[in-house]
């Protein structure tokens, strides 16, 4: 074996682990992109979600204008839909320190 084919033999060997490196970084990427993609449905969900509890609360608002105690009602239901919705953000939020 010359000079010249131990150099291109090693440059070969070089360029396929720089190639199985890019390949296992691609696939972590990959799995990420799945994770947050998975992430964006779910909020878009909750967003969704959300925006049909407020389309409710004005209707039973408007339904309730002239009646104290039904508007009373609904802002205690309010309220406690507040509550569960700090105690959720709460409980998923994640509160270690990027590196």
């Amino acid at each position: 074996m010359t000079l010249l084919e131990v150099f291109i033999l090693v440059a070969l060997l070089w360029i396929s682990y720089q190639l199985q490196t890019l390949s296992k970084g691609y696939k972590l990427m990959a799995a990420d992109l799945t994770l947050i993609l998975a992430k964006v449905e779910a909020n878009t969900t909750l967003v969704g979600s959300i925006s049909q509890l407020l389309d409710n609360i004005h209707a039973e608002l408007i339904a309730a204008k002239n009646d104290p105690v039904a508007v009373q009602a609904i802002a205690d239901k309010i309220q406690a839909n507040n509550d569960a919705i700090v105690a959720a953000v709460t409980r998923n939020t994640d509160v270690t320190p990027a590196p």
